[in-house]
């Protein structure tokens, strides 16, 4: 979109993008895991993370980094609920108390992301991208 177009205040799409990860997070937990990509809250959440980061500028320095990430989403997308499936089942426990539970989800948050594109970043490095995605 052309710049400008959405206003000069990411507010409103920030507490967009918060209202539709909250209607996510509550469907996962109370209806069903998990939310089907074409849900309207999944299209509310996805908007507001993109149009609030419309026209945000990215330094120099970054854009190779950057570049070779957004190359490696798809691989990391292909694999990451094998990876999140592995970490949960080593991990996760029907006793763990309140602090733990959100301990371990900001882990295995951070776990997953990092092994998912790091294995799709292997397997580019590697050349088997036409292949694997």
């Amino acid at each position: 979109a052309p710049a400008g177009a959405f206003g000069r205040r990411r507010w409103p799409w920030l507490l967009l993008a918060a209202a539709g990860l909250a209607g996510v997070i509550a469907y996962q937990h109370e209806v069903h895991y998990a939310i089907p990509y074409a849900h309207v809250l999944v299209a509310l959440f996805s908007c507001g993370v993109l149009v609030s980061l419309h026209g945000v500028r990215v330094p120099e320095r970054m854009r190779p980094t950057l570049a070779r990430l957004s190359e490696a989403s798809f691989g990391a997308y292909l694999v990451h609920v094998l990876v999140l499936g592995v970490l949960t089942d080593a991990f996760v426990g029907a006793d763990l108390g309140g602090p733990a539970a959100v301990a371990l989800v900001a882990g295995i948050t951070v776990a997953t992301t990092v092994l998912s594109f790091g294995a799709a970043l292997l397997w580019g490095r590697a050349g088997a991208s036409k292949v694997l995605g």
